[in-house]
């Protein structure tokens, strides 16, 4: 910290309703926190004072047959302290929210796919979603998700990845993948480690599945698809499953084990259908205009 400090009478002079102990934190020396002088301190009733907020640094106790002067916070001492305590904290809330979400998004680009980012091209849409984070405590009560269909480009992950980023800043575990990335690994797995993984997938606040509907069927991939449908479900554990396929054409030709886990997903998700497929559009249009303002294109040489 500075060690020319402005004089005390100069930062006081003229003042009413003195505040500088909430905005003048940066004055304060290192001689403030351990309760020692400083100047402009002064004493009044055999006790020292501060010269900033005017309450005791000291406090008359018996010892030893003799009252003797022992140091207290003054108010700005208090003040500067709960402020660290606060600023201290909020890093600390920061940090977990980073750690959740590089462990909840497969990239990083997502980080930046939040409510406070969102283009506005689906208010509707966008004002579910942030009720949905905002209600979290209460969907996860009851393990309600949501079943988002809807045509490529209609937002359908930006959104859920909206979602996991809020839930993220509150400290929640979350996790974006796809069954078929969750099979992928179980096959790279011997048989010992499976349960084990799947304990772990099945371990977190929000899980988010991308692209379901789209996999080639196969016997393995739906029976660990269900078990982990079914797992969450007796596990009240909310998920977003995100589809391209249309409500009507998710349960078409679809075998038991697969009806199974589509009727529990049912169940426990609200079925919403996004069509705004211009997002995509226009996000592609944005990118070639400030590609051509980068180049210099179309600019007369």
């Amino acid at each position: 910290m500075d060690n020319d400090l402005t004089p005390v009478g100069e930062i006081l002079s003229g003042t009413t309703g003195y505040d500088w102990a909430k905005y003048g934190y940066s004055l304060i020396t290192e001689e403030t926190f351990e309760g020692g002088y400083h100047e402009g301190d002064y004493e009044k009733d055999g006790v020292m004072y501060c010269g900033y907020c005017h309450t005791p640094k000291q406090i008359l106790h018996m010892w030893r047959g003799e009252m003797r002067p022992f140091p207290i916070h003054c108010r700005c001492q208090r003040e500067c302290l709960a402020r660290i305590a606060e600023e201290q904290e909020e890093r600390a809330r920061w940090e977990k929210a980073e750690l959740c979400r590089q462990h909840a998004l497969p990239y990083a680009y997502m980080h930046r796919w939040t409510f406070a980012n969102d283009d506005g091209g689906s208010p509707r849409a966008t004002r579910y979603f942030r009720q949905y984070a905002d209600n979290f405590e209460e969907m996860k009560k009851d393990g309600s998700g949501i079943l988002l269909f809807g045509p490529k480009g209609a937002g359908k992950t930006y959104a859920a990845v909206q979602i996991v980023n809020a839930l993220c800043d509150k400290g929640y575990h979350c996790l974006v993948t796809s069954f078929m990335e969750i099979v992928k690994n179980l096959l790279s797995l011997n048989r010992e480690n499976r349960q084990q993984y799947l304990d772990d997938i099945c371990n977190h606040d929000l899980l988010v599945f991308d692209d379901f509907g789209g996999e080639t069927n196969s016997n393995f991939f739906d029976i660990n698809m269900e078990e982990i449908v079914k797992t969450c479900y007796r596990k009240f554990i909310p998920m977003i499953v995100i589809t391209p396929l249309a409500q009507d054409a998710l349960e078409q030709g679809l075998n038991a084990t697969r009806q199974k886990a589509v009727d529990r997903l049912k169940e426990r998700c609200y079925c919403l259908t996004l069509l705004n497929t211009s997002r995509n559009k226009q996000l592609t249009k944005e990118r070639k205009e400030k590609m051509e303002k980068l180049l210099g294109i179309g600019k007369k040489l």
